[in-house]
């Protein structure tokens, strides 16, 4: 008998790629090395990790991405493919992926919470009340503090830069020691509020003329210090 032939195999090769943004990851296969789809999906693993935007781990055949920053813009596109030397159509292994990397969001536009509420004095039963803010400092509350305590009749006052206020009496007299009490509250639960006010109690120092022989009289002052007491978030 004769025209027996023996028979012969052809074994594929070639390449699987998969590109992740604008880098792409390849893989060779052939019958010696990467022969089965878990070696092939470890060898294109350690090609993606050889980029500088995503980290890969392999699993059995599967193979998972992670982008190394965050936001929605790593939300990278995918596209895989395979070729054969051997002329497989298709090859021996292919590449099945979606479209993009998905998850990636972008963080919140402001995770600050900063603390708002109101300081208010009184003297002799009048109160001057502001708010305070995000922008605002212990200088800036005691500025404009200082400004409604001065519509008082029977007050002005002033502050220094260094956020004390200095209560002063329109007029002279033992009666014009006046009681003043002071208030800071958060609108946000704050506790302690980002800022704080203290005094020493009402006004002293006014003397009645007559009362005292040499003596014209004099005019009541009270300072009150208003200071950073909690964090401001």
């Amino acid at each position: 008998m004769t025209g027996g032939k023996d028979t012969v195999y052809v074994y594929d090769a070639g390449t699987v790629n998969l590109t992740v943004g604008s880098y792409q990851a390849t893989a060779s296969f052939d019958n010696n090395t990467n022969n089965i789809a878990s070696k092939v999906a470890l060898a294109l693993a350690a090609s993606l990790n050889a980029s500088t935007i995503v980290t890969a781990t392999a699993s059995g055949a599967n193979v998972t991405i992670t982008s190394k920053a965050y936001g929605a813009n790593t939300n990278y596109t995918l596209t895989g493919s395979s070729s054969s030397s051997q002329g497989f159509a298709p090859p021996s292994f292919g590449v099945s992926a979606p479209a993009t990397l998905t998850g990636g969001k972008d963080p919140a536009s402001s995770s600050k919470l900063y603390d708002t509420g109101t300081a208010s004095v009184t003297v002799n039963n009048y109160q001057a009340q502001v708010a305070y803010g995000q922008s605002s400092t212990a200088q800036s509350i005691a500025s404009t503090l200082a400004s409604a305590i001065s519509n008082s009749p029977d007050v002005t006052a002033n502050a220094s830069g260094s956020a004390t206020i200095t209560i002063t009496a329109r007029n002279i007299g033992s009666n014009t020691n006046y009681s003043v009490s002071e208030s800071l509250t958060s609108s946000d639960g704050f506790s302690p509020p980002s800022f704080a006010l203290s005094s020493l109690g009402g006004l002293s120092g006014g003397i009645t003329p007559g009362n005292y022989p040499g003596v014209l009289g004099a005019t009541p002052t009270l300072m009150i210090d208003l200071g950073t007491a909690g964090s401001r978030k």
